[in-house]
C-alpha cells in the first residue's frame, strides 16, 4: 500500500510508515522515496517534478530532443486533463495531438520557470503554482502562471492530474 491508501484506510501512524513512499520519475526511470512525514511539509519534490517536465517540453518544442515524447507523456495521469491559456480544455489525448505537430516547431525555445508556491500538501498528491517564461530565437515571448495537481497513483508514482494556465497580462 501507499501513503495515499494507508491514508485513506485510517491506519495508524506506525503501520502508515512501513508503506511503499511515492516514488518520482526522472529521465532516468523512477528514484527517490519520501517518508510520510516529509510528505507532508516537503514540496521540493514536486517542484523537481515540474522542472524536469519542462526540460522535456523544451527538448520536445525546440528539436533538441525529438524521441522524448513518450517519456514526457508518461509524466500524466490517464485522467490528466488541461485548460489551457486560452481556455480550451484538453485530456490526455488532445495534449498528445497538441504536442505531437509540435516537434522541433520552436527552435532555440528557451523555458525558465520561478515564483513556485505550494499550495496544498498531503499523502495522496499536492497542488502547486509556478510562473513560466517561454521565448524563442525570434523573440517570441510568453510569460504565464500556471497551477498543476499532482496524484499519487496505486503504484505510488507522481503523475501531473490536472493543468490550469493563464497568461499573464502585458
Amino acid at each position: 500500500l501507499c501513503p495515499m491508501l494507508c491514508h485513506r484506510m485510517r491506519v495508524d501512524a506506525g503501520a502508515a510508515h512501513a508503506c511503499v513512499t511515492p516514488r518520482y520519475s526522472t529521465r532516468a526511470g523512477l528514484a527517490g522515496t519520501l517518508t510520510q512525514e516529509k510528505v507532508m511539509t516537503d514540496y521540493s519534490r514536486y517542484f523537481d517534478l515540474v522542472k524536469e517536465t519542462h526540460v522535456e517540453i523544451e527538448g520536445w518544442f525546440s528539436g533538441l530532443q525529438p524521441g522524448i515524447l513518450p517519456t514526457l507523456l508518461a509524466r500524466f495521469s490517464a485522467q490528466f486533463t488541461m485548460i489551457t491559456p486560452h481556455g480550451k480544455v484538453l485530456d490526455i489525448d488532445g495534449v498528445e495531438r497538441l504536442f505531437e505537430p509540435l516537434r522541433g516547431a520552436r527552435p532555440g525555445l528557451a523555458i525558465t520557470l520561478s515564483e513556485f508556491n505550494g499550495i496544498a500538501l498531503h499523502a495522496g498528491g499536492a497542488v502547486v503554482s509556478y510562473r513560466e517564461v517561454q521565448e524563442e530565437h525570434n523573440g517570441n515571448r510568453t510569460d504565464r502562471r500556471a497551477t498543476v495537481a499532482f496524484e499519487v497513483d496505486a503504484a505510488c508514482n507522481v503523475l501531473w492530474r490536472h493543468l490550469h494556465e493563464t497568461f499573464c497580462a502585458v
